[in-house]
């Protein structure tokens, strides 16, 4: 079928307009004249502004109504792009707002497809165009912006304020490991510097506010004769120090120690 539009077939959809009612025994047939021109729904914009442009006021209504008359009728696609969203916009930018809303009332009326005839499924009833565009509901929405951007500032601020005492626990932590690995040195090398190695040991047997793995790892290689210079008492509390080492030369140690007590006996 020719695409074409022409004045003809715009005429066959403004009578059907003009005579809209299921009573009137003409209304059927002008429905059936316009069953085969279900492609003007997908007409460019400017197709349609070349005619109805030139067009009065009272035909565009009825051009209007017949559009959507016809695609409710036969379920045209349309969508977005349905001709009675093009011919509505030159009629709405010509006439008063009352008249404006008056056809726009007809359409929500009598459509059925949801995007005419203001292209948008924004709106479900003429009832809801009404009511979002009222005072009352700038109002709603201006006090949901505002307690939105209330909330968004707060959260922002607890989101500063998290990060603050994050980064200061985080200075806090870096202290207290510089603070720990300061003390352990300190200890670390007191024990060093004692002259009887079984002084040391006696030392690390009885002290137990620190893990074993805080004395350095080569202490655990000490000299046979040094272990067993050392006193059974010092002997098995090293071992009961070292009973949870599976693996490691902490748990040679203790194996050696063990040992080492076995002989004595």
């Amino acid at each position: 079928m020719d695409n074409t539009l022409t004045n003809d077939i715009i005429h066959k959809f403004v009578r059907l307009g003009e005579t809209y009612s299921e009573n009137d025994p003409s209304y059927r047939f002008l429905l059936s004249e316009v069953s085969s021109h279900d492609n003007v729904n997908r007409l460019h914009w400017s197709e349609w502004d070349q005619f109805t442009k030139k067009m009065p006021a009272s035909d565009l209504v009825s051009l209007i109504k017949g559009l959507t008359l016809a695609e409710t009728h036969y379920r045209w696609i349309g969508g977005s792009v349905s001709s009675v969203i093009w011919v509505f916009r030159q009629f709405a930018e010509r006439e008063t707002l009352e008249l404006v809303n008056e056809i726009m009332k007809w359409v929500f009326d009598n459509r059925w497809n949801h995007y005419i005839p203001l292209g948008t499924m924004k709106y479900s009833s003429y009832e809801d165009y009404q009511w979002q565009h009222s005072t009352e509901y700038y109002d709603l929405k201006r006090k949901r912006l505002e307690s939105h951007y209330k909330r968004e500032k707060k959260q922002q601020q607890v989101a500063k304020l998290r990060k603050a005492e994050k980064g200061r626990m985080a200075k806090e932590h870096q202290k207290l490991t510089e603070r720990k690995a300061l003390n352990r040195q300190e200890i670390i090398q007191k024990l060093t510097a004692m002259d009887d190695p079984v002084e040391c040991w006696n030392h690390i047997a009885i002290t137990n506010s620190v893990n074993i793995d805080f004395y350095p790892i080569e202490w655990a290689k000490e000299s046979s004769q040094v272990l067993k210079a050392l006193p059974s008492k010092t002997r098995n509390a090293l071992i009961e120090r070292l009973s949870y080492k599976r693996k490691g030369p902490w748990k040679n140690l203790r194996k050696i120690l063990e040992s080492i007590g076995k002989e004595q006996q």
